[in-house]
């Protein structure tokens, strides 16, 4: 291989395609859990983005909130659920967040389409491509590939969004945030704090009030954010 091939976009194309298809055929829970473990906020932005979709939803900036719901949506499947499971089969500290990065830089799902229907099987059992959200017209997935298309005309046409587009991306977001997240995290061992924070205690459980001033012990050892 010469040397220019490295500046090649094909060339890293063809790595992310490998990790990614590596991903899929030898996914374990353990690889996603090695992050939240060192993580536990993981999901806080795209759960403040949602609740600022949500603020905007009632003012006339429906674009506004149409775009925050699909970037909600976005980084909870790319950030969440897929950057730890990429990111443990780069074998590099320096190399993995460019690896992560490239495979991410496309604004499609479709892609790491495969990874993620086998995520969410063997998680929690359930299969991404028939689920359907309440008060769903048609399947999950359906819905997320049918708001993707819709941003991308908005962002490269200036076109508006209605309301109801709005409506649709944010309760599309909801889903994965409020009703998917929190079975998929349990599947993991974990409960929730605030919605989104990670937790593995299981004396929290069973004693919130002790678990909550561990981990503000925790905090001031330096130890863990809340």
């Amino acid at each position: 291989m010469q040397d220019e091939d490295f500046t090649d976009s094909a060339y890293y194309n063809e790595i992310v395609e490998n990790v990614s298809r590596e991903a899929v055929e030898n996914f374990t829970a353990e690889r996603l859990c090695a992050l939240y473990n060192k993580e536990p906020a993981i999901a806080e932005k795209p759960f403040k983005t949602l609740t600022e979709a949500r603020l905007l939803l009632h003012t006339p900036h429906h674009t506004a909130a149409f775009i925050h719901a699909v970037i909600a949506s976005e980084v909870m499947l790319k950030g969440v659920i897929l950057k730890p499971i990429l990111q443990g089969f780069v074998h590099s500290d320096s190399i993995a967040p460019l690896i992560v990065e490239l495979a991410f830089s496309s604004s499609g799902l479709g892609r790491v389409k495969k990874l993620l229907v086998k995520i969410f099987q063997d998680v929690c059992k359930l299969d991404l491509m028939t689920h359907r959200r309440n008060k769903g017209t048609k399947a999950l997935w359906d819905e997320i590939m049918e708001i993707q298309a819709r941003r991308d005309q908005i962002m490269h046409r200036a076109e508006i969004a209605t309301k109801d587009e709005a409506e649709l991306a944010i309760a599309v977001a909801t889903t994965l945030a409020e009703e998917l997240f929190p079975v998929f995290a349990k599947s993991l061992g974990y409960h929730l704090h605030d919605g989104y924070h990670l937790c593995a205690d299981h004396y929290c459980l069973l004693h919130p009030e002790h678990g909550e001033m561990n981990r503000r012990i925790a905090q001031l050892q330096g130890n863990q954010k809340i």
